[in-house]
């Protein structure tokens, strides 16, 4: 069983919460899922409060749909969470004005557009932490990687310079939340329109907080070092800290979907334009070059005869453009031999994305920080091979290799199949995600309906295949049974 009051406690409802510690229960026993006013006059309707907005394509994975934020501590959200529930909504202003109901070609046209002021809502998914929960990344825990580093170092590094100079070293991960100024609002406008009656075709941009946070190291913290804290020294250890950014990012989209009669079904198009995405490059985010250029240890390394050219102390976050697409299909049909009085649906999509900063610059993307396998568990991501000695620390180095790579092309299939049974009262649901680099995830699902306010569901998800995107949680399946009762 699950604690929901601490899923959000350091990061509590913005309006209705107040700031906790970590891990202390939020103030309210229960989090405000969505609350708002509705107003209509005339062509105009506003609804203010607490609500959720999806404008892009989420039939299973929300790729395109990244308007709002979603829940990351689950796993992979729309896989072992459903995509509905996984969405956080936020405080929002959101209107939508009527502008015709016919012009020229044109038909329904509208405007929608919304606002959440970054000065009362910023909030986004907590950071998953390594180790935590059975839906934790694939990470071992961050100090023992530390210490695992460490110890392949030669006796003289680690006795000289980890254990007498730093005192130890110390991982710390900092999941440094967006700050709650109108600078980190995030807004969108929508224009949409129904043309020659069958192409229901919509516009949009959106300003939004990335759904991945990305890491990078700060400054070495030499605060609790031994001889670096004179005339008052610590005690150790030195701090490796990395900092989780949640940064902006700018999206341009379209949408149009359409019944065709050749294929016998309805046919639906999206592409989006992300600009100045956060990314991961392991000689950008995560240099471990640049760790000992901290002044004080520089200093103390100069005394020694180590000169280290001077130079950045901290990772920095580079930025991508992505191009992201989705062509798909759904139809109804009958299948009399499993069920003939009810139709079966079918909804099937290609899902892309192409780094366009990769392909353009030629600099090597990574996923997001995370470490290839190894016969030892996971790569270092850290050569220290040739340090034989403290002379030799200008050789260390971050190994990109080790990393997952991030292809500037990468696609997956998603379909489902869907029936009723029963008078509609039993759904059984299969779904397929197919990543063309080979990994595979299959939510199979059924949903019993006792009456219209208590519901049962039951779900397997099995993932399979190559250690990238649904492969990373490939060591695992899910059962799950769940119970819902409708007050309304």
């Amino acid at each position: 069983m699950r604690d929901t009051r601490k899923v959000y406690t350091y990061q509590p409802d913005p309006v209705l919460g107040r700031d906790n510690d970590a891990g202390d229960a939020a103030d309210l026993p229960f989090r405000i899922n969505e609350a708002y006013l509705n107003l209509a006059r005339g062509p105009l309707f506003l609804r203010v409060g607490r609500q959720a907005i999806s404008w892009g394509e989420s039939d299973t994975i929300a790729l395109l749909d990244q308007s709002n934020p979603f829940n990351l501590t689950l796993g992979l959200p729309g896989i072992f969470q459903d995509i509905d529930e996984a969405r956080i909504p936020l405080w929002t202003l959101r209107g939508t004005y009527s502008l015709f109901h016919d012009w020229w070609r044109l038909s329904g046209g509208f405007v929608d557009a919304y606002l959440v002021p970054g000065s009362i809502d910023t909030t986004v998914s907590q950071t998953p932490i390594p180790t935590a929960s059975p839906y934790s990344p694939p990470e071992t825990d961050p100090q023992q990687f530390v210490d695992s580093f460490t110890a392949f170092l030669p006796a003289s590094v680690r006795n000289v310079l980890i254990k007498a100079a730093l005192g130890g070293l110390k991982f710390v991960q900092y999941d440094h939340l967006p700050a709650r100024t109108m600078g980190n609002s995030r807004y969108g406008a929508r224009l949409g329109a129904i043309v020659d009656r069958d192409y229901t075709t919509s516009l949009w941009f959106y300003r939004t907080i990335a759904q991945a946070p990305v890491p990078r190291f700060l400054p070495l913290d030499l605060t609790r070092s031994l001889p670096l804290t004179v005339p008052r020294p610590g005690k150790g250890p030195s701090q490796i800290i990395t900092e989780t950014v949640h940064g902006l990012t700018t999206v341009f989209g379209g949408a149009v979907s359409f019944y065709s009669a050749p294929v016998n079904g309805i046919v639906r198009g999206e592409v989006e334009y992300f600009l100045d995405e956060p990314a991961f490059i392991p000689s950008e985010n995560i240099p471990f070059e640049v760790l000992p250029r901290q002044p004080a240890l520089r200093k103390l390394l100069a005394a020694g005869g180590v000169v280290l050219a001077p130079g950045p102390i901290a990772g920095t976050v580079p930025r991508a453009d992505f191009l992201r697409w989705e062509l798909g299909y759904a139809r109804f049909f009958f299948l009399p031999p499993l069920n003939r009085p009810n139709r079966f649906t079918f909804v099937t999509a290609a899902v892309g994305s192409w780094n366009l900063s990769e392909t353009f610059t030629g600099k090597d993307f990574r996923f997001y920080g995370q470490r290839k396998p190894s016969d030892a568990g996971l790569k270092p991501g850290v050569d220290v091979n040739d340090l034989k000695s403290v002379a030799d620390l200008p050789k260390l180095r971050t190994v990109p290799t080790d990393f997952v790579d991030l292809e500037p092309v990468e696609s997956f299939i998603q379909s489902s199949l869907q029936t009723d049974y029963l008078h509609g009262r039993l759904t059984p649901r299969v779904t397929a995600i197919i990543n063309l680099r080979s990994t595979y995830a299959f939510p199979l699902s059924l949903t019993y309906r006792h009456s219209d306010s208590l519901i049962f569901d039951l779900k397997y998800v099995t993932l399979a295949g190559g250690f990238f995107q649904t492969g990373f949680f490939r060591d695992r399946d899910q059962v799950s049974a769940r119970m819902t009762f409708l007050l309304n």
